[in-house]
C-alpha cells in the first residue's frame, strides 16, 4: 500500500482514509498504536493547557488525530507564515520527482514540472477560475508570492495593484 498514489477526498466527501483498529495501525500504518497513544498522552500532560491538535498521516491513512480539551475537531489554526515551510518542502519533493522521471506516468502527457510550469492545471478543483489571470500563475509565482493578482482585501479597499 505505501506505493499507491493517493489523494484524500475533500472533507465534505469524507476526507482522509483513517485507521481505527490497532492491528490496522500496525499493519497498514506501520506504527505501534500503544506508543502513539502514550506519546499523545504525554504531549497532553505537558502542554494540555495550550490549544493544539496533532494529525499523523502515514502511507495515505490518518493514523491518529488528537486535540486538547479546548479544541474542537474542525478548528482551524492560523499558522500564517508556517505555510511557507510546507509549500517549500512540497515543491522540493515535486521538483525532485520530476527531475528523476517519477511523475511521467501520473502527469498529463508525461509533463515535466519546473518553476515556470503553470500551477492551476494541478488543481482541478480550482476550476472554473474566479479570475482568468490565475491561468498564468506558475509555481515560481506561488513560491515567491508574486502572482500580481490583488488579494480580496486590496480589491475591497480599492487599492491599485500590479497585474
Amino acid at each position: 500500500m505505501p506505493d499507491e498514489l493517493y489523494f484524500p477526498r475533500p472533507e465534505a466527501q469524507g476526507g482522509w482514509r483513517y485507521l481505527i483498529r490497532p492491528e490496522d495501525v500496525r499493519q497498514v500504518g506501520g506504527m505501534d498504536p500503544v506508543k502513539l497513544d502514550n506519546l499523545l498522552n504525554t504531549q497532553e500532560l505537558l502542554l494540555g493547557g495550550d490549544s493544539w491538535g496533532v494529525a499523523i498521516i502515514r502511507h495515505g491513512h490518518l493514523v491518529r488525530e488528537h486535540y486538547t480539551f479546548n479544541v474542537l475537531v474542525p478548528t482551524r489554526f492560523d499558522v500564517w507564515s508556517c505555510t511557507k515551510s510546507f509549500t517549500g518542502v512540497t515543491w522540493g519533493f515535486l521538483l525532485d520527482d520530476s527531475r528523476n522521471g517519477l511523475l511521467r506516468s501520473s502527469m498529463p502527457g508525461g509533463a515535466h514540472v519546473d518553476l515556470d510550469t503553470p500551477a492551476y492545471p494541478f488543481i482541478p478543483q480550482g476550476y472554473p477560475l474566479s479570475d482568468p489571470r490565475k491561468e498564468r500563475i506558475t509555481f515560481r509565482h506561488l513560491l515567491t508570492m508574486t502572482s500580481g493578482i490583488p488579494g480580496e482585501d486590496a480589491m475591497v479597499m480599492g487599492i491599485p495593484t500590479a497585474t
